[in-house]
């Protein structure tokens, strides 16, 4: 007996986070220091990085039906997890629940 194995594996880097962005002015104004206001692990999407989950999202509804993923699982990290939630969200399948 075969295993009921995934034809396809997709890795998705999550979208540009704000600490992206705050590394980008910290580096561009010769800063020793980036200015940021929550742990690594809180830091959210910023509004680039929404837009790039959401252009993933748009790829993956494009893609024939048998080829959409049915299982998602991300990071814990916010910009993670809500990469993941927007990419999924236009799916509208089982694989858009967190």
């Amino acid at each position: 007996m075969q295993p009921n194995l995934p034809a396809a594996l997709w890795l998705i880097r999550h979208g540009e986070g704000t600490g992206n962005v705050a590394r980008e002015i910290a580096e561009d104004g010769g800063l020793d220091l980036i200015e940021l206001a929550q742990r690594d692990v809180d830091v959210p999407l910023s509004h680039h990085g929404r837009e790039q989950a959401r252009s993933v999202g748009r790829w993956l509804a494009g893609l024939p039906e048998p080829q959409r993923p049915t299982v998602a699982l991300s990071s814990p990290y916010r910009r993670a997890a809500d990469t993941a939630a927007e990419a999924l969200a236009g799916l509208g399948s089982a694989a858009a629940r967190r």
